[in-house]
């Protein structure tokens, strides 16, 4: 998901999206485009992730069809989109491609994503998902900035259920009762 040029990108993230995103339009449920942003700047990632945890849980089940990686990928690059920081989706590198980073003036955030299928250890999932970014040397690019960087593993119920759980590298955030 990118933009035809930088004017059209300057113009929207400028003019645009301010207009609509703002402390004064959040909804009555705090899920502000602008609480995303505190989050990332605050570098935290529970709140951030508590915050993405319940827009996803907000999306009506009709709408929740043939849910796949590339489904939830999607939601979630958009929500982090809309922030205004720079989102890139299937980054790639020389050996595979991270599925969502967010990278602000503050700090960088690797997303790795997978669903349940059924799987009831949770914490293979997360094991599996950071030495996914560990092997394919996703953070490498980053280093060299001198940032922060935050590895988080996202994990998603295949059975609709939106996100089952999360995990900041090394630091369990939440898991989710299903």
């Amino acid at each position: 998901i990118g933009f035809p040029n930088k004017e059209v990108e300057l113009a929207l993230l400028s003019y645009v999206i301010p207009k609509y995103v703002s402390k004064k339009y959040s909804d009555d449920l705090g899920y502000a485009i602008e609480k995303i942003r505190d989050a990332l700047i605050s570098e935290n990632t529970e709140k951030l992730m508590s915050i993405l945890t319940s827009l996803v849980a907000d999306i009506p089940t009709i709408l929740q069809k043939d849910e796949s990686e590339n489904y939830f990928e999607t939601i979630v690059h958009v929500m982090l989109r809309l922030t205004g920081y720079e989102v890139i989706s299937e980054w790639q590198n020389p050996i595979g491609r991270s599925d969502v980073v967010i990278k602000t003036s503050h700090s960088v955030y690797i997303f790795e994503l997978k669903m349940d299928n059924g799987q009831t250890d949770i914490n293979a999932l997360y094991e599996e998902a950071f030495k996914q970014i560990e092997d394919k040397q996703y953070a490498v690019r980053f280093e060299a900035t001198g940032l922060p960087i935050h590895k988080v593993a996202i994990v998603f119920s295949s059975e609709g259920k939106g996100i089952v759980g999360y995990m900041k590298k090394d630091e369990l955030l939440h898991v989710l009762t299903t």
